[in-house]
């Protein structure tokens, strides 16, 4: 990867660190504020073949479900245009992974951020969020990069497997 995938990358204790700071965001209380959206997301995947009368249990329903809600998690945006779209980058990269489209993701990655960025309200939903710190320090840009990456892009490797 062209980035350092943070905290995958990180040594201890700075790894710990990392990780306290992204548990909360993961717990099962945090993530079910997106119930709602998630059960949208697999409804979406679901009527995308319903009617074929067979599917690709991968390509059809685990790869969109996992991308959007990645999406939709790792963004904590109402940009359905900016969701859709990193729905279809992600879904690039993981059903075609080749390294030339592994490198072009954080490319990407780092345009959504700034996008979300601008549109952010004063609660500076773009996450991570800006107020979020490590070791009382905030993230820099390439720690957000690599930890929107690695979420996004290992987590829908993950979550595919």
């Amino acid at each position: 990867m062209p980035v350092r995938l943070v905290p995958l990358d990180v040594d201890p204790p700075d790894h710990r660190l990392f990780r306290r700071f992204l548990n909360d965001y993961f717990s099962r209380q945090d993530l079910l504020r997106y119930e709602r959206q998630m059960r949208d997301i697999a409804r979406q995947a679901i009527a995308g073949f319903i009617d074929q009368g067979e599917f690709e249990v991968v390509e059809d329903f685990s790869v969109p479900f996992s991308a959007g809600s990645l999406a939709r998690i790792v963004f904590a945006t109402d940009n359905q245009d900016l969701v859709d779209r990193g729905v279809a980058a992600v879904k690039r990269t993981a059903l075609a992974g080749t390294p030339r489209r592994s490198k072009r993701s954080p490319c990407w990655l780092m345009e959504a951020m700034a996008e979300v960025a601008e549109s952010a309200t004063e609660r500076m939903t773009c996450w991570p969020p800006r107020h979020g710190d490590v070791d009382g320090r905030p993230l820099t840009m390439a720690e957000r990069l690599g930890v929107i990456t690695l979420l996004l892009l290992g987590g829908l490797d993950t979550t595919r497997g």
